[in-house]
């Protein structure tokens, strides 16, 4: 089970520091995400330095992922990613492009996996119609044809208030797509727990065949935030070792903690000291 880290909390880092840095202290995988100041796409559809990230990748021995979740990438004045679900055309074609791009590209950067989240709708509440899983579903069968024929790994991010906010809402989506094999799940605790899956490995154990990874909140290194959720995090990595899980559990947290203080080698104390 390797242990990775989300590098959207490192944005004062170019990429290259942060992989450098990240592997001296352990890591094995880091999930990078688009940035208007780092990684990002030119012109011609090429990643700036995208053979001296490979390179560097494979001289650590550090596995790339790459997330589509970077902040102001469409539009500099609006911070978040174009929906996929979204019941506004345009939106949603908008993200189906930029999610292809980045796909298209990711090879050249050495990426093995890409990441992504569905989005909402865009209504005043949520649908999980067939409408809504059918135009998904159609969008979603592009992006894993444009992965497959590139050789990567494509998976679907759960978040709280989306189309696709729980590994249930995965389930169905994955009946609607053509080739539900390709397509993945990169399973979020924290939105696990804050959706009431619990227990949490039961229902992990259950995706064994699709489940590209883990992500967890760099809070559940720490016995004592943990028990106000009254979640033990080892017991759980425990029990899902016991069923043959060996993907990656990559650690995020959040851009606004000081840099200085960010313990980034924490998780790697307590993923030694527990699995």
């Amino acid at each position: 089970m390797n242990v990775g880290f989300h590098a959207a909390a490192m944005p004062w880092h170019d990429d290259a520091t942060a992989l450098g840095w990240l592997a001296q202290m352990g890591y094995r995988v880091v999930a990078l995400i688009p940035r208007r100041n780092g990684l990002r796409l030119a012109d011609d559809g090429a990643v700036a330095d995208a053979t001296q990230l490979n390179v560097l990748a494979g001289e650590l021995g550090v596995q790339l992922w790459l997330c589509l979740e970077g902040r102001f990438i469409d539009d500099p004045h609006r911070p978040g990613w174009p929906s996929l679900a979204s019941e506004d055309p345009c939106v949603a074609d908008r993200s189906l492009e930029l999610a292809s791009h980045w796909i298209k590209a990711a090879a050249s950067i050495g990426v093995t996996t890409v990441t992504f989240c569905c989005g909402s709708t865009g209504g005043t509440t949520e649908r999980h119609d067939e409408a809504v899983l059918d135009r998904l579903a159609q969008r979603i069968d592009v992006l894993l044809s444009l992965a497959d024929q590139t050789g990567i790994a494509l998976a679907l991010r759960p978040e709280r208030g989306g189309v696709v906010a729980t590994t249930i809402h995965f389930d169905r989506l994955r009946q609607w797509v053509r080739r539900p094999g390709l397509l993945k799940l990169w399973a979020d605790v924290d939105v696990m727990l804050q959706t009431g899956e619990i227990p949490v490995a039961d229902r992990l154990a259950r995706h064994g065949d699709c489940l590209a990874g883990l992500v967890m909140g760099m809070h559940h290194v720490t016995a004592s935030e943990s028990a106000g959720l009254r979640f033990d995090p080892a017991i759980m990595l425990d029990n899902l070792s016991g069923t043959g899980f060996d993907a990656p559990v990559i650690f995020q947290m959040s851009a606004a903690d000081d840099p200085l203080r960010c313990p980034y080698d924490s998780a790697v104390r307590f993923m030694r000291g527990n699995v």
